[in-house]
Formats: structure tokens, C-alpha cells, sequence
């Protein structure tokens, strides 16, 4: 069993429980818990789906608070690349889409720049990736399998990235649905939660 304290209350968990688990044991509030999309163990954001292991002090983040935003507009860059891959397939390069203080971006390079017509469908795809709700599933993968995967692919500004990280650094992998991305993290639970863009 493992103790994990959360606002000066101390609760007794089975270990390995996650984030979705944590909100049904701890939240009575249905309201807050709708509003929960990602954790803290310890001061160290992560996803709803990561397992704890140890014993933990732990904070829900809210979709409206200052990290949750943040969260929500780096997925939402996410489900942009996603669409964008749906639609253009190996015509486009990934670079990177952070999350920035009035919203998000992803770097594409393609031969073509976007028009005014790709981006009504590129809102499309995303509205209907929405509905899909897919998602967000974090993997780690060794450094040498990381490199393997983007440059067969064609996604050279990801094997850049990636072999400027040291030999045995461990590389966390984003999905959702079929677009796979180099990324940190953490992202929401799924395509769902996101609302607006």
C-alpha cells in the first residue's frame, strides 16, 4: 500500500493506482473532478494515465488554471499535427508545437505553404479528430529505436532533435491515433477534452 497525501489529508492507496483512479478515491466533487486532465506526484506534472509507485503529495491540475492551459494548448498542437499528417501524409515535415502564451503553433515544412482553403480543412480534420477522442498515450523509447522510427519516416527534424539528447537518455514518445510524435509531455487524456482552438 502507498500514502499519498493531497491537501493535509493523508490516503492509503493500492500501489501502481493512476491518476483516473486517484480522482474516484479522492474527489467527491463531480463538477472538479470533470474538470481534472492531468497530476502532480511530488511536484512533477504528468499524465492521468501515469501509475504511482511510491509514496506520494500529489495535486490534481485543473483545465482552468495556469498549467492546465498550458497543457491543453501543447495537446492542441498535437491534434494539429495529427490533422495535418490525416491530410497530408508524408508530403509534410514535423517540427516542433509548443505551447506559447496566447496559444500554440507546430513548425511544418512543406513544399506547398497552406492556403486559406487548407486551413478550413485542416479545422475540419481537427473538429472531427475531436469527436474521435483518442488518446494521448505516452511510451519511452530507447534513443537508437527513436532515430530508427523518424528517419524512416522521413521526419528529419525529429532525428535532429533526438541525436542532440545524450547516448542513454531514455526518449518519451507521444501518441494519438495514428500520429506519433517526439514530445515531454504531459498531454491530456484524450482529443475530447479539448473544446475550442
Amino acid at each position: 500500500m502507498l500514502k499519498i497525501q493531497h491537501l493535509n489529508q493523508e490516503f492509503e492507496v493500492e500501489e501502481g493506482i493512476n491518476g483516473f483512479q486517484l480522482i474516484k478515491k479522492i474527489i467527491s466533487d463531480n463538477e472538479i473532478a470533470k474538470k481534472i486532465i492531468a497530476i502532480t506526484t511530488d511536484g512533477t506534472i504528468k499524465d492521468l494515465s501515469t501509475t504511482i509507485t511510491e509514496n506520494s503529495t500529489i495535486t490534481f491540475i485543473l483545465n482552468n488554471s495556469e498549467t492546465g492551459l498550458d497543457i491543453i494548448k501543447h495537446s492542441t498542437a498535437h491534434l494539429l499535427a495529427y490533422a495535418v499528417q490525416e491530410l497530408y501524409g508524408n508530403k509534410v515535415q514535423f517540427a516542433i508545437g509548443p505551447s506559447i502564451e496566447n496559444g500554440f503553433y507546430y513548425d511544418f515544412d512543406i513544399d506547398t505553404p497552406f492556403s486559406e482553403d487548407d486551413l478550413e480543412k485542416i479545422t475540419s480534420k481537427m473538429n472531427e479528430l475531436i469527436k474521435q477522442d483518442d488518446k494521448f498515450i505516452r511510451e519511452v523509447w530507447d534513443k537508437d529505436e527513436a532515430i530508427k522510427y523518424f528517419a524512416k519516416n522521413n521526419q528529419n527534424y525529429k532525428v535532429e532533435l533526438i541525436n542532440d539528447l545524450d547516448q542513454n537518455e531514455k526518449i518519451s514518445i507521444y501518441k494519438v491515433g495514428n500520429f506519433t510524435d517526439l514530445c515531454r509531455g504531459p498531454h491530456i487524456p484524450s482529443t475530447r477534452y479539448l473544446k475550442n482552438f
